[in-house]
């Protein structure tokens, strides 16, 4: 949270819910978690929130990471 510059656990999930985006391209960054191509999107919420599509355009192998 400190390298986000987010001093507590409220204000993280506060930004969490208003951009999602930015929550799970740092969470994926955070966790090391690497794609044989990026992705070109981290979430297209084109079809509504209750259907996300994920890395849209990524490619990676589970197993590697």
């Amino acid at each position: 949270m400190e390298r986000h510059g987010i001093p507590d656990y409220d204000t993280l999930f506060q930004r969490s819910v208003e951009d999602i985006a930015w929550f799970w391209e740092a969470a994926l960054e955070d966790l090391d978690i690497q794609f044989y191509r990026n992705f070109d999107q981290i979430v297209d919420l084109s079809k509504g929130i209750e259907n996300p599509k994920w890395c849209v355009g990524g490619e990676m192998n589970i197993v590697h990471n």
